[in-house]
């Protein structure tokens, strides 16, 4: 797949059908030899229908679906949205400011929701009761101390500037979350690239698949950035943990900012998902296919993990229709 999609970045524009000819044919016999290792059963399905959609389908099991979690947050309408659907909602953000904001939005929330709503300023990470820094700028704007200016895809050196305070934020594991409550019912994580820190925290909870529905962003050019790790494809080795614990993968769609180069959705169907490495280097191939001066953020999708066994009984929304067809 990867040198198919080479050819694509050289052909003429007139050319590129007969290509994508080839590289249809080509993943069609992929699935017929039964060698996917992700799906994209849902793949019209954004991540955002996806969690709406199951937090519907979980109604049904009742407290016994489960707590509803959600890592990296701007706002708290997801959370709150958890709660007004009946769950007990574990809500984790950083950023002193984001955190803020998430408080204040719960607060106008009715005194029984907020009931449901836990808050947690902690950085998910490996361990739990270390801290790590946060800088806060006059404007309020919390970014960690290895600053990175996500446009640009640079490293921000940011230590040095007076203007910034420094407020330690504890870490936790999710683990610590996940095991006292049994179970989770769905995690949610978009967190800039800071996914694979995110899980590493979160290991025993997959291992004996306590959490049933996975929604992660995976954003190969972000998590390299926030290792240090250009072009290393590092998200790779968080995806086959994800395996390795015999959870069913599921690539929603492509997506980009509106800055991002036209024309880049004509090769958006031809994700090679047979091949973990592969996967995740089409969407840098799909930056030398569309090149531009000024847009580097590169181009990420969301992953649906989903653990083994996990059934929604009566499915009644898109995303659990099309779940339930997946596995027939």
């Amino acid at each position: 797949m990867a040198t198919f999609c080479v050819l694509v970045m050289m052909y003429a524009e007139e050319e590129r059908e007969v290509l994508h000819i080839m590289l249809e044919t080509h993943q069609e016999k992929q699935k017929a030899l039964g060698l996917l290792v992700l799906r994209d059963d849902i793949l019209e399905i954004s991540a955002d229908q996806v969690f709406q959609d199951l937090l519907q389908e979980g109604i049904s099991k009742g407290q016994s679906a489960g707590i509803v979690m959600e890592v990296g947050m701007h706002r708290a309408t997801q959370c709150i949205n958890a709660a007004k659907a009946g769950y007990e909602v574990h809500c984790v953000e950083p950023s002193p400011n984001s955190f803020q904001r998430v408080e204040k939005d719960v607060a106008k929330s009715s005194a029984d929701l907020q009931q449901r709503i836990h808050l947690y300023q902690v950085a998910a990470g490996s361990t739990s009761e270390e801290v790590v820094p946060f800088l806060v700028s006059p404007q309020g704007k919390g970014v960690q101390e290895e600053g990175h200016d996500l446009w640009a895809m640079a490293e921000q050196q940011l230590h040095n500037d007076t203007s910034l305070q420094v407020i330690q934020v504890p870490t936790m594991r999710l683990d610590d979350i996940v095991l006292p409550n049994l179970q989770a019912y769905i995690l949610k994580v978009d967190t800039h690239g800071f996914e694979p820190t995110v899980f590493s925290g979160l290991t025993e909870s997959l291992e004996q698949h306590k959490v049933q529905y996975v929604l992660t962003e995976f954003w190969p050019r972000g998590i390299d950035l926030s290792a240090g790790k250009p072009n290393e494809c590092i998200g790779v080795e968080m995806l086959e943990d994800f395996l390795l614990s015999n959870y069913t993968l599921y690539a929603l769609p492509v997506l980009a900012d509106p800055g991002a180069p036209r024309g880049w959705q004509s090769l958006a169907a031809y994700r090679p998902l047979y091949d973990l490495q592969e996967y995740c280097e089409w969407y840098f191939q799909l930056e030398y296919a569309f090149p531009s001066n000024h847009y580097r953020m590169g181009y990420w999708s969301n992953i649906l993990a989903v653990a083994p066994g996990a059934t929604l009984p009566s499915p009644r929304t898109k995303t659990g229709k099309a779940l339930a067809e997946a596995n027939l």
